[in-house]
């Protein structure tokens, strides 16, 4: 019916349940998109004996590199009257905070990959990955040292890590956190162990002695799924998966992985 009147939500698409989906990989169309959700949203709420309104569903997709869960989450929206009415939607947005929502999105893909962005300076994504990057795994604490992770038998300070994007997953502290290739790149010049290349293409030495290859390109798509790899001694070697629900491999390490401490000779313990 609202459309019919002349109006519109042409950034949008409507899934089967009725939600509405705007899918986005630059902030060019995000403005627009969400002056039409809460010119919809307004309406919606005027109409008489009208229901709550469906949830509108933001996703970034369409980039190079994967952008879904754990770098980035599907987020729902909703109004600030739903909001504030049901406490089933505790993990819903309000629809006023859309741009904000999707430039943090954004950010976070580029400052996890460590790649360039059209949409926002270097100075900018330096900053947002100093905010949000830096707490993620720490639990909520200040520290000086990492927790429970060792080089040479020795402490690592947090500042080793810093604005490295790191997710935690499946568990909570860096150990069960993920960084990409740019991120290990990054953290590899810092260790003074001399990757060679760039961080999208790269190969060191690692404190094993073993040569490993990492690269954004190495990838390889089989039945519809595409899945990233990296070369340890010439072999192909599949990244680590997304999680463990998913099958995807994506261009990351964790952090208290196996491959991961062989190339840095960073190590957890108990």
């Amino acid at each position: 019916e609202y459309q019919t009147m002349g109006n519109s939500l042409s950034l949008w698409d409507i899934d089967t349940s009725g939600d509405l989906e705007f899918h986005f990989s630059s902030m060019a169309d995000v403005a627009q998109a969400a002056e039409q959700l809460r010119s919809f949203y307004s309406w919606y709420e005027a109409q008489p004996h009208a229901g709550p309104p469906h949830y509108a569903v933001l996703e970034l997709d369409g980039l190079p590199l994967p952008s879904g869960d754990p770098i980035t989450n599907r987020t729902r929206l909703n109004t600030s009257a739903v909001l504030a009415s049901d406490f089933h939607v505790s993990f819903c947005r309000n629809a006023a905070e859309m741009e904000e929502l999707c430039a943090g999105m954004i950010k976070s893909y580029y400052t996890f990959y460590r790649l360039p962005c059209a949409d926002f300076s270097e100075e900018d994504l330096d900053a947002f990955a100093q905010e949000n990057w830096d707490p993620a795994w720490a639990e909520g604490g200040v520290r000086s040292t990492v927790p429970h992770l060792s080089r040479d038998s020795k402490s690592v300070p947090v500042s080793l890590f810093s604005g490295i994007g790191a997710v935690p997953y499946a568990g909570s502290g860096l150990e069960f956190s993920y960084i990409s290739y740019g991120g290990l790149f990054e953290l590899l010049n810092r260790l003074g162990l001399e990757p060679a290349g760039e961080l999208e293409h790269f190969t060191v030495t690692g404190v094993d002695g073993v040569v490993y290859e990492f690269s954004y390109s190495f990838h390889k798509t089989e039945q519809g799924e595409t899945w990233w790899y990296y070369i340890q001694n010439g072999i192909a070697e599949p990244a680590q998966y997304s999680s463990f629900m998913y099958g995807n491999g994506y261009p990351i390490l964790r952090v208290g992985g196996a491959a991961f401490q062989a190339v840095t000779g960073l190590t957890f313990y108990e």
